[in-house]
Parts: C-alpha cells; structure tokens; sequence
C-alpha cells in the first residue's frame, strides 16, 4: 500500500456521502489553491485546486469526510 492509502485508511476516509456530515470542505485541515479567471463576458470564474487533507498529505473530495474531522476556527 502508498503511504496515502495507509493515511487515507488510518483516517477512514470515505467518499462523497451527501448524508455525511462533517465534511472536508468544513475541516481545519482541508487546504486548496483557488485562482480566479477571466471569462469572455466579463465575470470572474473562481478555479480551486490541489484539494488536500494536511493531516495525511492526500488528495481528497470536497463532500467527503472522515474520523479526524475538526472544525475551522471561527472568524470575528
């Protein structure tokens, strides 16, 4: 097995599950690089990226979730 697949494991990570709550998205440790793009009609398109899971360094899906979840901390 990857070193990936034994995090992904360890963690029990689990696909997309539109029951499941919490969800990567929602996790402290959910990180992604989001760039904007110019459309033809002069709207901005936002482009994200490079959705991982700092705890176990994989790639992972917005709707997923796991037994690691913690919450993002909340801003004033």
């Amino acid at each position: 097995m990857s070193k990936q697949s034994i995090a992904k494991y360890e963690q029990k990570y689990t696909k997309p599950d539109p029951k499941s709550l919490p969800v990567c998205m929602n996790c402290a440790s959910f990180t992604s690089a989001v760039r904007p793009i110019n459309c033809s009609d002069g709207t901005v398109f936002m482009d994200e990226k490079n959705k991982m899971c700092k705890l176990g360094n994989f790639v992972v899906q917005k709707m997923a979730t796991c037994e690691k979840f913690t919450h993002k901390p909340k801003t004033a």
